[in-house]
């Protein structure tokens, strides 16, 4: 029972593959080598060379241009290859700081990653923004009391690099700051060429799309194919003018309407 126990968990940690973000060249494998691929080194090999097992890893640019994507993908990774994983949001925090747990948040049972999402309020420049308990929980936080090992921390946000904490930002805290800017050309082509239907792409100008989309983000460009879809299940056509028009029409609905919280 037990070999069979681990058989089947084994099974669903190959079969929850997820695909991978897109990245200019080089990027994915700068990814991996820094999160998943330093873990598969191992503690006694990593401090037999005096290096800390423990890593900081930000992630970084507008909504919409892959930081989910890789966060999910780094999850299935994870899951494959077995470790841990735990994803903090930015309520969990605040939560857990209520309660007096927040450092709890960064510990893991056995070596894996830990992603916080949408870190910007705590850990945004004091001298700018001004000083939050935040700050000291979220940095006490991530040194702890005792040296932690066999860890990665995955931080994402929207904010530029300047407007967080230099005492974030350093060395030993974030040891990689990796950018998701929105995607160019050749990006926005191979997103087009490998996530959309075959069926779509027989009947659409390919050069067209990258064309007009210039300026667009993979949530948008997610969100035309979604756009397409819903037309062609009502008319059997592939209509690429009327999903952009309704793509366009409702992207200015939310400009005028405005995004987030109102004060």
């Amino acid at each position: 029972f037990r070999r069979f126990y681990r058989a089947l968990k084994q099974f669903q940690r190959q079969a929850q593959v997820v695909d991978p973000p897109l990245l200019a060249p080089g990027g994915l494998e700068r990814l991996w080598n820094n999160t998943v691929g330093f873990l598969r080194h191992g503690r006694r090999r990593l401090q037999e060379f005096g290096v800390p097992a423990k890593r900081g890893v930000l992630l970084l640019g507008e909504p919409g241009n892959g930081k989910t994507m890789a966060a999910r993908w780094l999850r299935g990774e994870c899951q494959r290859h077995g470790f841990d994983w735990r994803s903090v949001t930015a309520e969990r925090f605040a939560e857990a700081t209520r309660n007096g747990e927040a450092n709890q948040l960064f510990e893991l049972s056995k070596p894996g990653l830990v992603l916080f999402d949408d870190v910007d309020l705590a850990v945004r420049d004091r001298e700018q923004f001004g000083a939050t308990a935040d700050h000291s929980t979220f940095l006490a936080g991530l040194d702890g009391v005792d040296v932690r090992h066999g860890v990665v921390y995955v931080f994402t946000t929207n904010s530029d690099l300047g407007d967080l904490d230099p005492a974030f930002r350093r060395p030993g805290r974030i040891d990689v700051v990796m950018h998701f800017p929105g995607p160019n050309d050749a990006l926005r082509r191979q997103i087009v060429e490998s996530r959309w239907h075959a069926e779509m792409l027989s009947t659409l100008n390919l050069d067209r799309i990258v064309h007009q989309t210039d300026g667009l983000s993979f949530a948008e460009l997610e969100e035309l194919r979604k756009l397409l879809v819903l037309r062609y299940l009502d008319t059997q056509v592939w209509d690429w003018r009327h999903a952009w028009s309704d793509f366009e029409s409702g992207r200015g609905q939310i400009q005028r309407r405005g995004i987030g919280f109102m004060h």
